[in-house]
């Protein structure tokens, strides 16, 4: 007071000295005095009021982040810091005389941000300009008070009711709905047929309106668990299940940042990932609780209904075309239209096979209801051996050419909403039918292949003179071939051995071990012999590779020839097509030249397989089989004595030989029951001495 300086007057020399020296280009000396707290950081800051951030003329939180859709540049990025001080101490001193208006006001907020935000730029580009310990003190004050108005605005605006205000104030629901729901769909063109037979326009908006009452009740966790857990459940009706709300949360993360700014949504993303998971947990549990189920068996039972009416219509119309133009052949074309590979399914061309074909569509569609039924059903077509081959792979590839068929048929009624539908059903029939596919490799008969992890048997098995026996008498070798196969399958049930595959005339079967295997040769060679005529009017070609004793043989009947080998390098592996187990390995192509070296009516194994055998205990302390004791059975069976296999067979060495595709030389073993040891063998094979 007095005769000193007024606070007013000190200030605007301070501004005078500082502007002089700021446009000399000359260092800005540090005022004398600072207010005790800057007005200008005030307007950085939001004025707090009981907690409360800042409010404008109408009541509302003013926006300061709310991201501008304009864009500021700065004429000259080579504006000294010094200058940016002026411009700051020059806002101090407007903001001191006109404080009230101004700290409310938004486009002086926003300016001066911008205007701080070029200037630090522009002076981080200079290098060699000094930042003076004033400045530095200032720098230190405008961070802190930065970072102050961060944390508050963090608890008050980063949130997600803060967030989702800015889509609201600034009017831009309609384009972020109309935005979200574009991304979902071209995520999912299915998900258009939830919103059919609403209006377009409020398609999109029927998301926002969603979310916004989510977002709405977030803060009110009674009322958001009672309505979002009956909107799962109700949901359900629609066929909407969790999987579309993740699409719906994954679109909305890709889309909400680019309305609010990357910045903006980095900052309040966490809040953002909790209350999605808050809202998929509730949504979820609705739609998986019994009120859900309930309504999915609605939804199911409504949609199987329509789905047999428009059946209905495509069996009335294709029923009027030929083979060609029928619903099979139509599928059939388009398929290979669009896949060149299904070509192999010719068969579909041809008039009963496409019938039996729509038969089967026919058949599941009526049975859709029973679901019981309706999946036993599937499960035989999955399972069934039938001409086609199909695979799962190919099954999924008639999706397209299924639902053009469809389409075909049903130009006229064609919707999204039927075609979703169709979409339904074949999923369906591909589950259903897949999973008895799949059926196949658990199947019990499966379950007899031997694995990787273990060594095994294996045979193989082929019919002497089979091409000249057909050229011969087609029509009883055709019976003789269907008795052999009968009888071999027998034999693999009884031992629980595994049918590998069947070649022709030929059987390749896997046993648990060499012991197996050999029981189900001796078995073999003598039901052969008991099952006289193998076929009514048959009777072997002269030559055979059979000599000996006449009672040895029988021309009534095949002469077979096996081979086993003890597998210790093989691979199992399992053959999607044929729905089997296949073997591969130099143990599986031994025993096949071994097996084509014996001649008909002969056993072949190497030495090693042999001395394999004779370690197996059972091999001479189980008491054999009456079946391997005599090639006459008598009724009732007989008592047997504690005499193991190993008295009832008969075994020569053959020893070494050279065989196709193995390199070193193979030791044979031969063996024919006991009861049929007068049986002599021409020799095939190329001997060597070792």
């Amino acid at each position: 007071m007095g005769g000193g300086i007024s606070r007013s007057k000190r200030s605007a020399l301070s501004r005078k000295k500082r502007s002089d020296a700021a446009m000399q280009g000359q260092p800005v000396p540090a005022p004398s005095t600072y207010p005790p707290t800057l007005p200008v950081y005030k307007a950085l800051s939001v004025a707090v009021n009981g907690g409360s951030p800042a409010m404008d003329s109408c009541g509302c939180s003013a926006p300061a982040f709310t991201p501008s859709p304009q864009k500021r540049e700065c004429d000259s990025w080579d504006t000294p810091l010094s200058a940016m001080a002026g411009l700051v101490d020059s806002s101090v001193d407007h903001l001191v005389v006109e404080m009230a208006p101004a700290a409310n006001n938004q486009n002086l907020f926003h300016e001066t941000l911008t205007n701080a935000a070029m200037q630090l730029r522009a002076r981080q580009r200079d290098a060699n300009v000094s930042i003076s310990k004033a400045e530095m003190e200032d720098l230190v004050l405008l961070t802190r008070e930065l970072e102050n108005l961060k944390q508050i605005m963090k608890r008050s605006q980063f949130t997600v009711q803060g967030t989702w205000n800015i889509l609201e104030k600034e009017g831009m629901l309609e384009r972020f709905a109309q935005q979200l729901y574009d991304e979902l769909l071209t995520q999912n063109a299915r998900l258009r047929v939830y919103f059919y037979g609403v209006d377009l326009d409020e398609q999109s908006k029927s998301l926002v309106r969603m979310i916004g009452t989510a977002v709405h009740f977030y803060e009110k966790p009674q009322v958001t668990v009672e309505m979002f857990t009956k909107a799962g459940a109700r949901h359900r009706g629609y066929g909407v299940n969790g999987e579309v709300f993740e699409e719906m949360r994954d679109a909305f993360f890709r889309v909400f940042p680019k309305f609010v700014g990357a910045d903006v949504f980095s900052a309040a993303e966490e809040e953002w990932q909790k209350f999605w998971k808050l809202m998929l947990d509730l949504l979820q549990h609705g739609s998986e609780s019994p009120e859900g189920e309930r309504y999915s068996k609605l939804h199911e039972e409504q949609t199987c209904k329509k789905i047999q009416a428009d059946f209905r219509l495509i069996i009335e119309r294709q029923s009027k075309f030929d083979t060609r133009h029928q619903f099979i052949g139509t599928m059939y074309g388009k398929a290979i239209e669009m896949y060149g590979d299904l070509s192999k399914f010719e068969a579909l061309k041809d008039l009963r096979a496409s019938r039996r074909v729509f038969q089967s569509f026919v058949d599941l569609i009526n049975n859709i209801q029973d679901k019981s039924s309706c999946e036993q059903f599937m499960r035989e077509l999955g399972g069934r051996h039938t001409a086609y081959n199909v695979t799962i792979e190919n099954l999924r590839s008639f999706v397209q050419p299924f639902l053009f068929a469809c389409r075909h048929f049903m130009q006229d009624e064609w919707n999204v909403a039927v075609e979703a539908r169709f979409m339904w059903l074949f999923d369906y029939m591909i589950q259903g039918i897949s999973a008895g596919m799949m059926e196949g490799i658990n199947s019990l008969e499966n379950q007899r292949a031997p694995s990787n992890s273990s060594s095994f048997g294996i045979l193989f098995t082929d019919i002497e003179a089979s091409t000249k026996l057909w050229g011969k008498d087609s029509e009883t070798m055709s019976m003789a071939v269907k008795a052999h196969h009968a009888l071999v399958r027998q034999l693999i049930a009884d031992f629980g051995a595994y049918e590998v595959k069947t070649v022709g005339d030929s059987f390749i079967i896997a046993t648990k071990d060499v012991l197996v295997a050999v029981k189900l040769a001796l078995a073999l060679q003598l039901e052969l012999m008991r099952l006289i005529p193998i076929a009514p009017g048959f009777e072997m070609i002269e030559n055979t590779e059979g000599r000996g004793d006449p009672q040895a043989w029988d021309k009534r009947t095949l002469r077979v020839r096996i081979g086993i080998e003890y597998c210790t390098d093989a691979t199992a592996i399992y053959d999607s097509i044929h729905r089997r187990y296949d073997y591969y390995g130099p143990s599986v192509n031994r025993c096949a030249r071994i097996e084509s070296s014996a001649c008909g009516g002969q056993i072949l194994m190497s030495r090693q397989t042999f001395e394999q055998l004779k370690s197996i205990p059972e091999f001479h302390d189980e008491p054999a089989s009456y079946i391997f004791r005599s090639v006459k059975l008598s009724s009732p069976p007989p008592k047997v004595d504690k005499r193991g296999l190993d008295h009832f067979i008969a075994v020569g060495d053959v020893g070494f030989a050279t065989l196709k595709g193995i390199a070193q030389p193979v030791h044979l073993v031969s063996m024919v029951p006991r009861c049929l040891a007068g049986r002599q063998f021409i020799d095939k094979i190329s001997k060597v001495v070792v």
